[in-house]
C-alpha cells in the first residue's frame, strides 16, 4: 500500500488514503466504526473496510440501501452485525470474515417503519437495543418492536428533533422514589437547537426520559450540540457550534462545567467530533482541523501538517492508539503518538473558577464564595428547576482572588421567591459552575 502523504512530525507519522490509493469509494467519508483491527467507513458513494493490508468496498448491488451513507456502526455481538444509516433508510449486514449479507431494512413506509428515511446517527446501547436519530427524531428498534420519540411525544422530554449524536454512559438516576442503574445504560442524544435529552430503559416503564441539558442553567455554550462522548471514566463532553462543554461528576445540575474555546487552545469552536485514547489525551474534530487536549496543553492539526482535510466529520481512536479521521478530502491516521504526560481527570484539568454556597439549605439570605486564579467578569444568574431566570446579578470585574456576594432570595422584580431547589450559575469568559442550592422557610 503506498500512501498519498506520509509526514513525519515530532515523532507523529500521518497516512493519508483516498480514492487514488486506497479503496475508497469516495473522499467524502462521512464516519468510522473500528472493531478489533477492521477500519469500517461510510462515504457518499457506499462502503469500505480496511483490515491494515486489504481493502473491501460493497456499493447497492451488495444490498446497501444508499450510495450516500451518513452513519455506521458494528454491533459486536453473537450477530456480528453491521448497522449502516443513510437517506433512504436503515439496514443491518451479517459481518464475517469481511463478507457482509444484508439482513433486515427499516424505513418509514413498511411495517417496521421508522420516523424518517434520513438517518443522521447511530447508537447503540448495553442492552442492544439501535437508537436511530433520524431529522425527524429518535426511532428506537428493540426486540420486540420499534418505538418512536419526537417533540410532542406524551412525556417525552426532546426539544430538537434533529439528531446530530448518540453516546451511552453509566449514569445511576432517580426513577420513582430510587436510585436506579439502567441495564442498557442511559443514552445522551445531541440535538440541534435542543440540547442533550437523555433517555434510558426501565424494564417496567420502558423508555423514560431522564431530564435535559440545556444551556440555560448548564454550561453548555449552545444548544446546538454537534457531537456527544462519554469517556470511560463516564467525563461527559459536548461538542457545539460555539465549543466544547464538559463536566466530571454524573449529576449535571450540581457538577462544576468546563467551557473550552478558541481562547483556550481549540482550533475553531464548531465542534464536530470528539474521542479519547487510551493515555487520556481528548481529540476534537473542528472545520478547521483537529485539536488535543491533555488536561492542560492544547496541540492542533490542519492541512499543513499532514492531515489531508481541516473539515473533520468524524474520529474514532484504534486500539493501538491510532487516530482515525474522516474528512471530506479522505481519510488520514496519525501514529506513533507519545504518552501522554498526564491522564486527564478532573484532578489534571487547570481549574480557573471555584463556587462555594453557605449555607445551604438557606432560610433568609445565602453567600456564595468563588475563587479566581486570575482578573476577570463574573456574572451571577440564579435559575428554577424548569430553567427559568429567577436573578441576575450584573456582572462585574473581579481581581485574582476569593470573594463573596449574597443573595436575599428575592427575584429580578424584589419579590421574595418561594421554598424550593434553585441553581446558581457562576460564569467567567472561560468557564461556567452550577450549584444546587435549597431555600427553606
Amino acid at each position: 500500500m503506498l500512501f498519498l502523504l506520509s509526514n513525519n512530525l515530532l515523532g507523529q507519522t500521518w497516512s493519508n488514503y483516498t480514492t487514488d490509493n486506497s479503496g475508497l469509494p469516495s473522499n467524502y467519508v462521512t464516519s468510522i466504526t473500528i472493531v478489533e483491527e477492521t477500519i469500517w467507513v461510510t462515504t457518499d458513494k457506499g462502503l469500505a473496510s480496511f483490515d491494515g493490508n486489504n481493502w473491501e468496498t460493497y456499493f447497492t448491488e451488495d444490498g446497501i440501501s444508499s450510495k450516500i451513507i451518513n452513519s455506521s456502526i458494528l454491533e459486536k455481538d453473537s450477530a456480528n452485525t453491521l448497522w449502516l444509516g443513510s437517506n433512504k433508510g436503515t439496514i443491518n449486514f451479517n459481518v464475517e470474515d469481511l463478507f457482509i449479507t444484508a439482513g433486515i431494512k427499516y424505513w418509514s413506509k413498511n411495517t417496521l417503519n421508522i420516523l424518517s428515511d434520513t438517518i443522521t446517527s447511530i447508537g447503540i446501547d448495553s442492552d442492544f437495543y439501535k437508537w436511530l436519530g433520524t431529522d425527524k427524531g429518535v426511532s428506537i428498534i428493540t426486540p420486540s418492536e420499534v418505538l418512536s420519540l419526537s417533540i410532542g411525544s406524551p412525556g417525552i422530554k426532546l426539544k430538537g428533533n434533529q439528531i446530530n449524536s448518540f453516546s451511552i454512559s453509566s449514569d445511576t438516576v432517580f426513577h420513582r422514589n430510587e436510585n436506579y442503574i439502567p441495564s442498557g445504560g442511559v443514552m445522551y442524544v445531541a440535538t440541534d437547537g435542543g440540547g442533550i435529552s437523555r433517555f434510558y430503559n426501565h424494564e417496567i416503564d420502558g423508555i423514560s426520559s431522564a431530564s435535559i441539558v440545556q444551556s440555560t442553567w448548564s454550561g453548555l455554550p449552545s444548544d446546538t450540540v454537534l457531537t456527544v462522548f462519554i469517556d470511560k471514566q463516564n467525563n461527559h463532553w459536548y461538542g457545539t457550534v460555539n465549543g466544547v462543554a464538559s463536566h466530571f461528576e454524573h449529576d449535571s445540575k450540581n457538577a462544576d462545567w468546563n467551557i473550552f474555546t478558541t481562547e483556550d487552545g481549540l482550533v475553531d469552536n464548531r465542534v464536530t467530533s470528539i474521542s479519547g485514547d487510551s493515555n487520556g489525551m481528548m481529540w476534537f474534530g473542528t472545520i478547521r482541523g483537529v485539536s488535543s487536549f491533555d488536561g492542560n496543553n492544547w496541540k492542533s492539526y490542519a492541512e499543513t501538517d499532514g492531515v489531508i482535510s481541516n473539515n473533520i466529520l468524524d474520529i474514532k481512536i484504534d486500539s493501538k492508539n491510532n487516530i482515525w479521521i474522516a474528512t471530506d478530502k479522505g481519510l488520514s491516521k496519525l501514529s506513533e503518538l507519545p504518552l501522554s504526560m498526564e491522564s486527564h481527570s478532573k484532578n489534571t484539568v487547570k481549574e480557573i473558577l471555584s463556587l462555594k454556597t453557605y449555607p445551604n439549605p438557606f432560610n433568609l439570605s445565602v453567600n456564595f464564595t468563588f475563587a479566581l486564579s486570575n482578573s476577570t467578569k463574573v456574572n451571577f444568574q440564579i435559575y428554577n428547576t424548569i430553567g427559568e431566570l429567577i436573578k441576575e446579578i450584573v456582572g462585574s470585574s473581579y481581581a485574582e482572588g476569593s470573594h463573596t456576594i449574597n443573595w436575599n432570595a428575592h427575584d429580578n422584580n424584589n419579590e421574595t421567591v418561594n421554598s424550593g431547589i434553585y441553581l446558581v450559575r457562576i460564569q467567567t469568559p472561560n468557564m461556567i459552575v452550577t450549584k444546587k442550592i435549597i431555600l427553606l422557610k
